[in-house]
């Protein structure tokens, strides 16, 4: 199903479009080549049929762009919170000691990177590669868990940070945040 998805939009149309025009063809071609005719009466039962089809097609194309839609909705509203996320992240990191706090702001920032430079071209293209995201995301995961607190401000933000990983483990999202 991938597959139709790679043909450019040109070819796309014509593959679609000239099967229909021959079959639409080769319909005219044998009515007038049998004569055949429709009977005047037979007129409002054509039209009848005519726009029962006609309301079929508006109402499916209309479910499909619903469909196309939401769908379009809902990975934004994933994107939107991944980024509110991994801004979470970042910000919080800030309250760390300096080691700490920019080595986890370094690798957000390498994670949010990886994503829009290599995931989501991988994802247009039909396939997807989550190596270097996963591995990033599993070194930050390991920095914030390990994290040794000498401070009381640190031990404030790091509990901060653990909680904003733990609410979003418990909604299941896998996000930035929820390392």
């Amino acid at each position: 199903m991938q597959l139709i998805y790679t043909f450019p939009l040109l070819l796309l149309f014509i593959l679609i479009l000239v099967p229909c025009l021959i079959v639409g063809l080769a319909g005219v071609w044998l009515v007038r080549r049998y004569d055949w005719m429709m009977d005047p009466e037979d007129n409002g039962t054509a039209a009848l049929a005519h726009a029962f089809v006609g309301v079929l097609y508006a109402v499916a194309l209309g479910l499909m762009v619903v469909g196309v839609q939401s769908g379009y909705t809902e990975v934004e509203m994933v994107v939107m919170k991944e980024a509110y996320l991994a801004g979470d992240l970042y910000i919080d990191s800030e309250g760390l000691s300096e080691q700490g706090g920019l080595r986890i702001q370094k690798l957000t920032k390498e994670y949010v990177d990886a994503v829009i430079e290599k995931e989501w071209p991988a994802i247009s293209a039909g396939n997807l590669v989550e190596q270097e995201t996963r591995s990033i995301i599993d070194e930050l995961s390991y920095l914030i868990v390990t994290y040794p607190a000498k401070s009381d401000r640190d031990l404030i933000v790091y509990a901060e940070l653990l909680s904003g990983i733990n609410k979003e483990k418990k909604r299941g999202q896998v996000l930035t945040y929820s390392i």
